[in-house]
């Protein structure tokens, strides 16, 4: 299965962007390109931080937020 389609079943599974939505932007990703991801967060139907969060539980994977770390510069 590609990507796509696999996030379009992720979201559609969680109901976190609705069918006509869904349908929205998978017409725009044709017409325009670019990942699909990047243009369900710039079109504002889901937002970044909802996006990873999804991602993360649906792929059993933990969010690290690297801009609450220090790294050492050693």
């Amino acid at each position: 299965m590609l990507l796509k389609e696999r996030l379009i079943e992720i979201l559609n599974k969680q109901g976190s962007v609705k069918i006509k939505d869904l349908d929205k932007v998978v017409e725009l990703h044709k017409k325009r390109g670019g990942k699909l991801s990047e243009l369900l967060v710039r079109e504002g139907f889901i937002s970044e931080h909802d996006l990873t969060m999804l991602i993360s539980t649906e792929l059993n994977l933990p969010v690290l937020n690297l801009s609450l770390m220090t790294i050492d510069s050693k």
